[in-house]
Order: structure tokens, then sequence, then C-alpha cells
């Protein structure tokens, strides 16, 4: 009987312990459930005027660009006086090929031409002696009519004879390579001693007081754009300068291949500005009101294109994927899936999930 009291004493003790360990358990459930409810801060969307834009890369040009190439290939360079870099002015010699060859050219062009003088005038003097006696009717028809057809053969080969001269005499002004513009050599590909070719250019010639940025803008955008719109150009490779000029060329056509229409604008360089450098450009096409909300609450969804923010619905979070609009002044626009009368989760938690239970705070 002992035993049996022992028994069932123990027996009690265990259902006890069992049944502590249970209410433990619920105890630490509520405390769960309870520690999950995220207390937030609640904001409310605003309204705001955006500024309306298009954007586009590109690299700067210079406004001109004169490529000169040697008209007479096959020549040896001389002397080259110019490297890149140099400021030159129209006229300017830039470099000199071996004209050894056109010069013998020219001293028989000039013998050929010095013949041809003689022989014009002799055949002229006994035109001129035929055509009196003719009148005089000293000579037949015939006689004179061989006259003339030999004075004319030779004016025609003497004027034959002095264009033939002047070709080459313009061919040895070819020799002497000159600046066709003033402007900055900005390249330079031949070196005494070299086989000049017509291609590709011996010298470029940059015009750059000036500079153009030419872009191209997708169809959507391209039609908001109008000339004089103002421009804002920026370098990366100049953090905190901004450039400013309206623009000044909007392309009449679209490319019905990439969908896109080139737009320019043109500036001054101010020294600074140098072509071949990466250029952002940025045109205010006009403005609009959109609803927005604060940049960090809007969260993007790695991957997909998409954000993301949650609203307040009822006592739960309620995710929203969006596509966002203009950006300004850490201002963020929801074209679409947000109103004025939404109440948007502010606090940022990795514990904020869609469906999650919140508290909003002083509520």
């Amino acid at each position: 009987m002992k035993k049996f009291l022992i028994l069932i004493l123990l027996l009690a003790v265990f259902a006890g312990l069992i049944g502590y360990r249970g209410y433990q358990q619920k105890i630490l459930k509520q405390q769960i459930v309870e520690a999950e409810v995220l207390k937030v801060e609640i904001i409310s969307p605003s309204l705001h005027r955006f500024r309306d834009s298009v954007s586009f890369t590109a690299e700067i040009e210079p406004e001109n660009k004169a490529a000169v190439i040697c008209k007479v290939p096959g020549r040896t360079v001389l002397n080259v006086y110019v490297d890149e870099g140099d400021r030159v002015q129209q006229g300017d010699l830039l470099a000199e090929l071996d004209d050894s060859l056109v010069r013998q050219d020219i001293l028989r062009g000039k013998a050929v031409v010095s013949s041809a003088e003689v022989q014009y005038r002799t055949l002229r003097s006994d035109y001129e002696r035929m055509q009196a006696l003719l009148s005089e009717d000293v000579i037949s028809q015939q006689r004179f009519d061989h006259a003339e057809t030999e004075y004319r053969s030779a004016s025609s080969q003497l004027r034959e004879a002095k264009a033939s001269l002047e070709q080459l005499e313009i061919m040895l002004g070819y020799h002497k390579i000159t600046a066709p513009v003033s402007g900055v050599i900005s390249n330079r590909s031949i070196d005494p001693g070299d086989t000049a070719l017509s291609q590709p250019p011996v010298f470029l010639i940059y015009q750059q007081e000036r500079v153009k940025v030419t872009g191209s803008v997708p169809e959507r955008s391209f039609f908001l754009l109008r000339e004089e719109q103002m421009a804002r150009i920026t370098l990366d490779a100049l953090p905190g300068e901004v450039f400013t000029a309206p623009t000044s060329r909007i392309s009449p056509t679209i490319d019905p291949v990439t969908r896109t229409g080139e737009v320019e604008v043109i500036l001054p360089s101010s020294g600074i500005l140098k072509p071949g450098a990466f250029a952002r450009v940025t045109i205010e096409t006009g403005e609009h009101e959109g609803v927005a909300l604060p940049r960090d609450v809007v969260r993007p969804l790695p991957g997909t294109g998409e954000f993301q923010f949650f609203a307040l619905s009822g006592d739960r979070a309620e995710q929203r994927i969006v596509r966002i609009g203009n950006e300004e002044n850490n201002l963020v626009e929801i074209p679409v899936g947000l109103s004025l009368e939404d109440r948007v989760i502010a606090t940022i938690s990795d514990k904020l999930k869609d469906g999650a239970k919140v508290e909003v705070y002083g509520d």
C-alpha cells in the first residue's frame, strides 16, 4: 500500500511538471506573437511638381573638324612642321613632300609651251599675211584655208600646253600640305621619311572654341523636344561642374531601325570641354504634378526593374510593387499604385513582410 501511494505521488508530480511545461510553452508563444507585432511609423504621400526632362549620354565633339588628306600619294614626306595639340591658322604650312619629279615635269612643260608659242606666233604671222593677200586676190582660197587651219591648230596646241603646265604647277602646290582651316591639330599620321598615302587623313584639325554634344533619344521622349530648350551638360571627369546651353538642332526624322531621333547641343568649350570626353545631357521639357514618396521608403526589387513600398491595410502591412517616375529633391514619383489617401509605412525593417501585423506609433 505504501509503495502504491509513492507511485501515485510520483505520477502526480510528473503530471504537474508536464502541465507546468505546457503553461510555459503557451506563455512563450504569446510572447513570440507579441514580439512579431512590428511597431511602425506612418506617413502620407505628397503632391509634388516634378520637372520633366529627357536625358542621354554622348561624347563631346568639336563643332567643326577638317580631315587633311594627301592629294599626291606615293611621295616621300620631307618635313613635318606641326604636332598634335599645336594651334594652326588657315594657310599655315603643315608638311612638305618630295617635289623633285613634278619640278622636272614643269621644266619639260615650260619647254613645250615655249616651243608652242614660237610655232603659234609664226603661223599667226603667216595667217595674217595670207589674209591680206586673199583680200587682194593674190592667193587662192584653198591656200588661205590651209594657212588658217595651221594657225588654229597651233593656237589649240598652245592652249593645251599652257593648261598642262598650269596643272603641273597646281600639283606642285599639293606637295606643300597647308591647313584648310584654323584650329588645333588633333591627330597626325605622318613622319619625315614616310610615303604619303591618300588614306587615312594625314592630319585632323578640330575647331573647338565651341563643341557639340549629339545624342539619340527614344521615340516616346523625342516628341517632347523643341529647339532652344535648355540643356544641362555634366561630365563624370568634372564632378560638380554644370554647363548649360539651348538645344541647337532637333532631327526632322526618326530612325526607323532604332526608333530614336537625334538632338544636338552646341556650347562654348570655355577651354575646359575637350572633344572625346564623356558627357551626360539633360534637357528640361516642362513640368507636371505627381503623387510622391520619400526616396528611402521606396526600395528596389533586385533584378526586376520594379520597386516596392508597404502601405497600412487595417493592422497589416500591404506590399505594393510599382514602377517609379521622376525623382527630385529626394522624392520619387509613383504614377500608378498610390493615392494621397494612402497611409504608407515609413519604417524600414527586414521583418516587414506582406501581411505582417503592425502597430502604429501613437495609435
